[in-house]
C-alpha cells in the first residue's frame, strides 16, 4: 500500500522532517495553499556556541493571499545565503563535517546567484532534493501544486483529496498536528491515518538537547554526524496510526 505525507515546503528545517520523509514511499510538498507571514518556512535555528541563533531567508512582501507556489525570495537571497554561511562557519567549522555543510551551502549560494525569478516552492524543492540525496533518503519529491486540487476542498479534506488522487492508502502527519484531523474522515475514504513521533534531538550532546522549539536545522546534523550514521537517526521515531478498536478511534 501506498503510503504518502503532505508538508508545507521548508528551507533547512529540522531532522523530523527528514525523519518523516524517510518513512513514507512518497513526500508531497503542499504549496497549492496559503503561504503562512512570519512562519518557519524560511527560517530556522543553528547552534553557535551551544546557544540558538536564527537564520532567516528572504521573501517578497506580496499579498497575505499569496499562495506558496506564487511566492517569491527577494533580490537579497544570494546576501542572506551567505550570512547563514558565517553563521554556520562560526558555529560548526570545528564540526568533523564542517567539508560536507560547507559544500551544501555553496551549492545553494550558486543556485541563488542565477537570473530566473526565485519561486519559493521551486528552491525549496530543489534544496529539499539535494538534501535528501546527501542523506540517501530515496523517497520521491513531488509539489502538490501540479494536482488539480479544487479550491472547494479545505482542511483535511485537500489532504484526503491528494491521497486520492496520488493512489495513497496511508497517511502520515507529523505527531504534532493530530489535533487537526478526524481518522474517520480519511477512514471513509479508504485512507489509514498515522501519526510519527519524530525524535530530532537524538544526536545531540545531552546538554544540548534542549534546544529551541522544533531543534535545530538539519545542517546542524550534517556537521557533526557522518555519513554512515545518518540511516540510524533518519529511523529514530515512533509511528502511530489512528485505528478503529471498539467503536472509537485512537488518537
Amino acid at each position: 500500500m501506498k503510503t504518502i505525507c503532505v508538508m508545507q515546503p521548508y528551507m533547512f528545517p529540522y531532522l523530523g522532517y527528514f525523519q518523516l520523509a524517510a518513512s513514507v514511499d512518497e513526500f508531497w510538498l503542499f504549496d497549492c495553499v496559503q503561504y503562512i507571514r512570519r512562519g518557519w518556512m524560511n527560517r530556522n535555528f543553528l547552534c553557535v556556541n551551544g546557544e540558538p541563533r536564527r537564520f532567516t531567508l528572504s521573501v517578497e512582501k506580496g499579498h497575505q493571499g499569496d499562495l506558496i507556489s506564487e511566492k517569491k525570495f527577494s533580490a537579497q537571497l544570494p546576501d542572506d545565503i551567505e550570512n547563514l554561511q558565517k553563521i554556520a562557519w562560526r558555529a560548526y567549522a570545528d564540526e568533523p563535517f564542517w567539508d560536507d555543510l560547507h559544500g551544501i551551502l555553496e551549492k545553494h549560494k550558486r543556485l541563488s546567484l542565477s537570473n530566473t525569478p526565485m519561486y519559493f516552492s521551486a528552491f525549496s524543492h530543489d534544496s529539499l532534493k539535494s538534501l535528501f540525496s546527501h542523506l540517501d533518503i530515496k523517497t520521491p519529491l513531488f509539489r502538490t501544486s501540479e494536482l488539480r486540487i479544487s479550491a472547494s476542498f479545505r482542511a483535511q479534506d485537500r489532504i484526503v483529496e491528494v491521497c486520492k488522487q496520488v493512489g495513497a492508502q496511508r497517511y502520515i502527519n507529523p505527531y504534532g498536528g493530530r489535533d487537526l484531523y478526524d481518522a474517520a474522515v480519511f477512514q471513509r475514504s479508504g485512507i489509514s491515518l498515522g501519526y510519527l513521533k519524530p525524535d530530532p534531538n537524538s544526536y545531540l550532546p545531552a546538554e544540548l538537547r534542549r534546544g529551541p522549539a522544533g531543534s535545530y536545522s538539519v545542517l546542524d546534523f550534517i556537521a557533526r554526524i557522518k555519513p554512515l550514521d545518518y540511516i540510524s537517526f533518519l529511523e529514530t521515531y515512533e509511528l502511530e496510526w489512528a485505528i478503529p478498536e471498539n467503536g472509537h478511534i485512537i488518537q
